[in-house]
């Protein structure tokens, strides 16, 4: 149909192809030709307002009248390190993070009870953001030293949970994270569950990862997510110039969030710098101490509609629409690095006994 629509030959398919060009991808240009086409149907009782509102809504979304958005770049790598600015902890997936200013890494990579928890539906399905957006307002915290998991939320009395016995019937079952099976044990009993259930209005209940695995627990990919002001900064000029709500760090759930030094570049510090990681490993070296802990940078992180979404309020906004105008690559949206860290030589004897990271920290290649 575009081949037909656009007078395309045989041989400038062929050419594209070659390019590297495929359907559903940003490359709308190919030697200044259009790869692309849009069918819009209009029936009988279709009227010029209709066609007035659909020319805006192309206008809006699909016309550049500002100046073109730079993508990743190079970035030199010769002196290039960042500064840790905060560490997020979020002992419940989905619910609203724990900030620290300093934090031990486990024998699993990750910052201990990361994401160690889940809430679960009665058909047994792991409820997320994008489904329950109230679970933003929900505040875990970890108190290590009394070893409990302590839950607030608005309008409610405060949640205790042990985390070191259950005070339920423990349960063994089967959740689905990104497409795989994690083995979990229902924590907290009765109570904790008519908890959630109460404020979310969902009947749901609490369960806890119980692999002792490779699996880094019930995040989607990597023991820890990294981002870096940088790059939200560069997204933020992108909200405003579509008069857009801008945002802060949480909306894309990270554990660390990382300050990059000047990367000179006439004057102006690059965006997305954090891409200059990729495929490296980086080192962590601590302000307070001489220790060192390497770290594998195994991938970017694609994003979802789930940083639409405050962590204040739960309501929506348009995130991924703004990054995908330059963090598009085919049909994923990228935004933030995952960190590995490689593991000693033996194990912890408690995951108390790991490294630390603190603010301050600096990460270097």
């Amino acid at each position: 149909a575009c081949q037909s629509s656009l007078n395309l030959t045989n041989d400038q398919l062929k050419e594209n192809f070659t390019s590297g060009h495929v359907c559903g991808d940003d490359n709308d240009l190919v030697n200044g030709i259009p790869t692309g086409a849009i069918r819009i149907s209009f029936g009988k009782d279709s009227c010029w307002e209709d066609l007035d509102a659909t020319i805006s809504f192309l206008r809006k979304y699909f016309v550049n009248e500002k100046t073109q958005i730079t993508k990743s770049m190079k970035f030199p790598k010769s002196n290039l390190n960042c500064c840790v600015s905060t560490i997020y902890l979020f002992p419940i997936k989905s619910c609203g993070p724990m900030e620290v200013k300093e934090w031990t890494l486990g024998n699993d990579g990750k910052l201990i009870y990361d994401r160690e928890f889940s809430l679960v539906d009665s058909e047994g399905s792991v409820l997320r953001l994008v489904n329950c957006p109230k679970m933003a307002l929900i505040r875990p915290e970890i108190n290590v030293n009394r070893k409990k998991l302590v839950v607030r939320a608005e309008g409610c009395s405060d949640l205790e949970i042990d985390l070191v016995k259950d005070e339920g019937i423990s349960q063994f079952r089967n959740v689905e994270v990104c497409r795989k099976q994690c083995n979990a044990m229902g924590w907290g009993g009765k109570a904790t569950s008519d908890w959630f259930s109460s404020f979310l209005g969902i009947t749901c209940s609490l369960v806890r990862y119980s692999n002792k695995d490779e699996r880094p627990a019930f995040a989607n990919e990597a023991p820890i997510l990294m981002i870096s002001r940088n790059s939200v900064d560069k997204l933020n000029s992108v909200l405003r110039e579509r008069n857009e709500t801008s945002v802060d760090p949480r909306f894309f759930r990270p554990n660390l969030v990382v300050q990059f030094n000047s990367l000179l570049n006439g004057n102006q510090c690059l965006s997305n710098p954090e891409d200059a990681f990729l495929r490296s490993s980086v080192k962590k070296k601590c302000l307070s101490s001489s220790s060192v802990t390497s770290f594998d940078v195994v991938g970017k992180c694609a994003r979802c509609s789930m940083v639409d979404y405050d962590p204040n309020s739960g309501m929506k906004g348009r995130t991924l629409s703004a990054l995908s105008e330059y963090r598009r690559e085919k049909s994923r949206i990228f935004f933030g690095v995952f960190l590995k860290m490689e593991k000693p030589e033996g194990q912890y004897v408690t995951d108390e006994d790991g490294p630390r990271v603190s603010v301050g920290d600096i990460f270097t290649l």
